[in-house]
């Protein structure tokens, strides 16, 4: 009977299955079948952003600046890494601020959240 090998994602030696999945012998009896633990997931944080609406010439502008800013959270490492952070907009160019919490998950990561805000100041009368 071919041994039945669980889900190693995270790494470790599955031993010797048989066909109702429980351990019979430790595989090293006859070969040795280690999956490597993984590198650790990385992630890379964007930080608050705060700046003024007179930064920008139009709403457009503001949303190029927001997906630029979004697109600075980054991933690597681990087993297939994934993040979310929902539906998400751009603050308007009169001003506010959209706070963003992305959560990471992975095969082999406790679960994360991590929050950034980006805030458009808006313009005085003095500015206009």
């Amino acid at each position: 009977m071919a041994p039945l090998l669980p889900r190693l994602y995270c790494g470790g030696n599955p031993g010797h299955l048989d066909g109702d999945g429980s351990l019979l012998y430790h595989i090293d009896t006859y070969s040795n079948l280690t999956i490597n633990t993984p590198v650790a997931v990385m992630v890379t944080e964007v930080s608050d952003l705060t700046t003024p609406a007179g930064d920008y010439a139009d709403q457009a502008a503001i949303n190029a600046a927001f997906i630029n800013w979004l697109n600075g959270f980054a991933l690597s490492g681990g087993c297939a890494p994934q993040e979310d952070h929902g539906t998400v907009s751009a603050p308007g160019l009169c001003g506010g601020s959209t706070t963003v919490t992305w959560t990471v998950t992975d095969h082999c990561y406790a679960t994360t959240m991590h929050t950034a805000t980006f805030t458009i100041v808006s313009p005085t009368l003095g500015d206009q």
